[in-house]
C-alpha cells in the first residue's frame, strides 16, 4: 500500500523525520517546523500511531559500549515444510531483530550478546525450535545507524491557501486564531475574503 493510499502526506512525513531523530521533541516545536498547529500535529500522531507507522519512543543504546558482541546467524526452515513456520519460537532477551522471508522458508536474527559463549546458546535454542541454522556471523563493525524515514511525496513541505487551496509559493500570511489553529494565505486580501466568506456563513464568530 502507497503512502498516499494511506492517507500520508509530506507533512506527516516530515513530522517522522523529526521524531525518527529524537522521540521526544516538544509538539510545539514540530508544528513551528512543519508549518501547522499544534492541534493539528497532534491529530496527525494520533492517526501515525493508529495506522501502526509509529510504534513507540525507545531509548537508543550502543552495544559497543556495554561490550556486547554482535553476531548474524542465518537460519532455515525445517525441511518439508513451508514457510509458515511460527518463527516467535526463535525469540529471547538475547535476539534484538529478527528477519524472516515466509516464501523462501529463510531467515536471519541480529543477536547481541555480552558473553562470549552465549552465540552458541543462542544457536542451540533456534535449532530446538526446529529450525536450521546455516551460518553465524561475527559482526565486529556496524556502518549507519541513521533512523529509517521514507522519501518525502512531495520535494517539500508546500503549504496550501486556507481561502482558495491554491499552492503558497513564497512567504505565506499567517494568521492565528484564539483557539490556536494557525491559518495561512497568499496575502491579506486571501485572509479577508476567508473570514468575511465564513463570517456570512456563521462558522466563525464575529
Amino acid at each position: 500500500m502507497s503512502l498516499r493510499s494511506r492517507g500520508i502526506d509530506a507533512i506527516d512525513i516530515e513530522i517522522l523525520r523529526i521524531l525518527a531523530n529524537d522521540c521526544t521533541t516538544a509538539i510545539n516545536k514540530i508544528s513551528q517546523a512543519v508549518g501547522v498547529s499544534v492541534p493539528n500535529v497532534r491529530k496527525r500522531i494520533r492517526r501515525l500511531k493508529a495506522l501502526g507507522v509509529i510504534k513507540g519512543c525507545k531509548a537508543s543504546i550502543d552495544p559497543e559500549v556495554l561490550g556486547a558482541l554482535t553476531y548474524l546467524i542465518l537460519f532455515q526452515a525445517p525441511e518439508g515444510e513451508d514457510g509458515n513456520t511460527d518463527i516467535s519460537a526463535v525469540k529471547s532477551s538475547e535476539i534484538e531483530r529478527i528477519f524472516y522471508s515466509s516464501k523462501r522458508g529463510f531467515g536471519a536474527v541480529l543477536a547481541r550478546t555480552l558473553d562470549p559463549g552465549g552465540v552458541d546458546e543462542i544457536v542451540r535454542r533456534i535449532e530446538k525450535a526446529g529450525f536450521q541454522v546455516e551460518n553465524t556471523i561475527f559482526i565486529d563493525r556496524e556502518v549507519g545507524d541513521e533512523p529509517w524515514v521514507p522519501e518525502k511525496p512531495l520535494t517539500k513541505v508546500q503549504a496550501k491557501c486556507s481561502f482558495c487551496q491554491s499552492i503558497i509559493v513564497g512567504r505565506p500570511y499567517t494568521v492565528v486564531l484564539d483557539d490556536g489553529r494557525i491559518l495561512v494565505f497568499h496575502n491579506e486580501r486571501c485572509a479577508e475574503a476567508y473570514f468575511k466568506l465564513n463570517l456570512d456563513k456563521g462558522r466563525l464568530k464575529g
